[in-house]
């Protein structure tokens, strides 16, 4: 039978074992990683029309609560189909060079139609953000009609090209 004494000895001892556990598996004590903020979308402005068929996307800086936690990557994409990115006629994964902004190629997108995007991040500890509230544009008509050399814009080229072939019959 153990003693009086004993026994209060070893509750005691117990006690402080208990309570160091605790400590060690208190949430302060464990890290959480957190996701960085959402991205903004920028530009294009939401609704905008008229924009090139090479447009740049631009999103807000990067930010996250986790202090010291950089930028490593983010992740684009473009859709003709609102909440539909199954199918996007553009996207860039894991891109560690355009962060906040990406020059889309001609070859992507198409006159007269309306385009979706959003973009997410992710942090140096692999720690991706929610994606950007979606944002549309849309790009512009098909060449006007005074644009013979069809760069998207009637202006002198075009005055000097007429100028060169007037009085011709093909």
């Amino acid at each position: 039978m153990i003693s009086k004494k004993l026994a209060i000895h070893l509750l005691f001892v117990l006690a402080i074992l208990l309570s160091s556990l605790v400590t060690l598996v208190s949430p302060q004590a464990v890290a959480v990683a957190a996701a960085p903020n959402q991205p903004v979308n920028i530009s294009p402005a939401n609704g905008a029309s008229g924009i090139s068929l090479t447009p740049t996307l631009q999103s807000s800086a990067f930010a996250d609560p986790d202090v010291g936690d950089t930028h490593a990557a983010s992740q684009w994409q473009i859709t003709t189909i609102s909440d539909n990115y199954d199918s996007p006629v553009f996207t860039r994964y894991g891109d560690s060079t355009n962060l906040t902004s990406i020059f889309i190629p001609s070859d992507n997108i198409t006159y007269s139609t309306t385009y979706y995007w959003h973009v997410q991040y992710i942090d140096n500890h692999g720690d991706w953000s929610e994606w950007s509230v979606e944002t549309s544009f849309v790009t512009v008509s098909a060449y006007p009609r005074w644009d013979i050399n069809q760069d998207g814009k009637v202006d002198y080229k075009d005055l000097a090209i007429l100028g060169a072939h007037y009085g011709e019959v093909y």
